[in-house]
């Protein structure tokens, strides 16, 4: 039997209100507060909170605080990969970022999904993966 992250990350309706994944979000909110308040600036410390956050990304990640995400273990990126301020990465599913790619202020990227109907919505909800660049 699957547990609700590897249904949330296979894209089926998964439990968000799990506590393993409300643990999980609330590790990533507290590394954002780090970067997004206490940082701010793009120093060697917050250097290493981005790297805790997306774990998955290659060289030069620029994060310009601030930066907002559920997990930030779904989020891949290649090398030389920067986002400007006030982006939003709703990595409920894997996000895949290619090399050299630059986001715009205030980008926002959205997995999750809501079912049409109430009665699935008031409990579940599902998340799609997605692809930029290469």
């Amino acid at each position: 039997m699957k547990t609700e992250k590897e249904k949330m990350i296979a894209g089926e309706y998964y439990l968000a209100g799990d506590p393993i994944l409300v643990k999980e979000r609330r590790k990533a909110k507290n590394l954002l507060h780090r970067l997004n308040v206490i940082e701010y600036r793009i120093t060697k410390k917050a250097r290493e909170i981005i790297q805790e956050l997306i774990p998955n990304a290659g060289a030069n990640l620029y994060i310009e605080p601030p930066f907002h995400c559920d997990y930030g273990y779904n989020i891949s990126c290649g090398d030389n990969v920067y986002f400007n301020v006030n982006c939003v990465v709703l990595d409920c599913a894997p996000i895949i970022i290619g090399s050299n790619v630059f986001f715009a202020p205030n980008v926002q990227i959205y997995t999750a999904n809501h079912p049409l109907e109430a009665e699935l919505r008031k409990t579940l909800e599902n998340a799609l993966p997605i692809s930029i660049g290469d």
